[in-house]
């Protein structure tokens, strides 16, 4: 079983959202508008206990704004409204993709997780994604942050799946967006595509592929 794990982590009211679209994995892509096979879960932040702490539940609802961590976009949703360059919130060539976490401050937590068996087929894993992070300058545990991982029946992380980034200046091949409204302070990274070389694991049962976004 391959398991892929997504996740966003939003500390002290900042928001931090990403795009993302997986493919050719029997069902886990968003072309239908649906989270089918996907598994959502959401939490908040404690933001005055180091280090970082949160509890994740099933559901998407952020219950202090009331937005949701997770939504599928569509193509008249056009590009993503906190960055000056136009990164569209659906891949290319595509109907729907999928956002993690909301586009308000707030202290959350969001993850997508999925497991699929990989069909001797089609054993590869494309997937592309662009990620957009608030920096607000605070401690290094504190700053909003978005990872991938795709792990083995055995629990480990397969070759090239595992992925983060997190909002500082030095974060590598990102854009840095400066403003003098903290809000609007970023980095981001437009859509880039990968992908996973699954053969190995062709012959073990229900893959699981997850994510997490807070």
């Amino acid at each position: 079983m391959i398991r892929l794990l997504v996740v966003s982590w939003l500390a002290l009211r900042l928001p931090l959202a990403s795009y993302g679209q997986v493919v050719d994995c029997q069902s886990i892509g968003f072309e239908e508008a649906s989270f089918g096979g996907w598994q959502r879960w959401t939490g908040e932040v404690s933001p005055y206990i180091f280090p970082l702490t949160y509890k994740l539940a099933p559901g998407s609802l952020h219950s202090e704004n009331g937005k949701y961590g997770h939504a599928i976009t569509s193509l008249g949703d056009g590009y993503d409204p906190n960055v000056r360059e136009r990164i569209p919130v659906v891949t290319p060539g595509s109907q729907h993709s999928v956002r993690i976490g909301d586009l308000e401050a707030g202290g959350y937590v969001d993850q997508l997780r999925t497991s699929f068996v990989v069909p001797p087929d089609k054993p590869l894993l494309r997937y592309q994604l662009a990620v957009v992070l608030q920096n607000p300058n605070h401690r290094p545990e504190h700053q909003p942050g978005f990872s991938l991982l795709v792990r083995a029946p055995t629990g480990d992380t397969i070759p090239c799946g595992y992925y983060e980034a997190v909002a500082t200046n030095q974060t590598a091949d990102f854009i840095v967006q400066q403003s003098d409204e903290p809000s609007e302070r970023l980095i981001y990274r437009n859509r880039t595509s990968h992908v996973l070389d699954l053969r190995a694991y062709l012959r073990r049962a229900d893959p699981t592929v997850g994510g997490d976004r807070s």
